[in-house]
């Protein structure tokens, strides 16, 4: 943020907005966010916004805090929490001058790809998560009950990196969608070639080495 910006200075009465992977589980996530506010006595309208079903694609989590208890949409976001590559540039775009962005900051973010009138708040997530693997942290164990009656209890694992290598794996950044086990042409931009999709980190193959997974 360039000297002199006047930041957003707002106390129960903002709009935050959560940029996701479509099937990463994120919708459960950020619901406790709101859930959290909510039993703070704050009134929170929360959203979620789908544009495809598709795994993969992106997804969105928008959250309008407001102590007067207006529940639509106000417009604009005043603090965006960019987890998605595939929208960045759009997702930082939407942002409110002098707003707030919080990325994942594992790895370094160019410098020309923030702007200087909304501040910045760099996360190391990925490490964060690594390091709870390594102290052997384990995710919130949940029952559920069947239709049948049967009690099934889930969670209670450690938080594993295959789970990190199961996001890389998608061809979405590539610039294709997968579909029942094959892979088309998407109408987005690839973030990155299929050379180096096909050379991503966590590569795995059943076929031996230097060859890729099937779709």
């Amino acid at each position: 943020m360039k000297p002199g910006f006047q930041e957003i200075e707002a106390v129960n009465d903002f709009v935050i907005k959560f940029a996701n992977v479509n099937g990463s589980g994120s919708a459960s996530a950020n619901e406790l966010f709101a859930k959290a506010v909510l039993r703070m006595g704050v009134p929170v309208s929360p959203r979620n916004i789908f544009p495809s079903n598709i795994q993969g694609l992106p997804t969105w989590y928008e959250a309008r805090v407001c102590e007067a208890g207006y529940a639509g949409r106000r417009g604009g976001v005043d603090m965006m929490v960019a987890m998605n590559p595939q929208t960045w540039a759009a997702d930082v775009a939407e942002i409110e001058p002098g707003g707030y962005l919080l990325y994942d900051s594992t790895r370094p973010i160019p410098q020309d790809s923030l702007r200087k009138d909304v501040r910045a708040i760099p996360v190391p997530l990925t490490d964060i998560a690594n390091r709870l693997t390594e102290e052997g942290i384990r995710t919130r164990q949940r029952i559920f009950k069947r239709r049948g009656g049967q009690r099934v209890t889930v969670g209670g694992t450690a938080i594993k990196s295959d789970w990190l290598r199961h996001l890389i794996k998608n061809p979405i950044y590539s610039g294709r969608v997968r579909l029942k086990g094959h892979a088309y042409s998407g109408q987005h931009e690839a973030i990155v070639s299929a050379e180096t999709w096909c050379h991503r980190p966590g590569k795995t193959s059943q076929h031996g080495p230097g060859q890729n997974q099937p779709l």
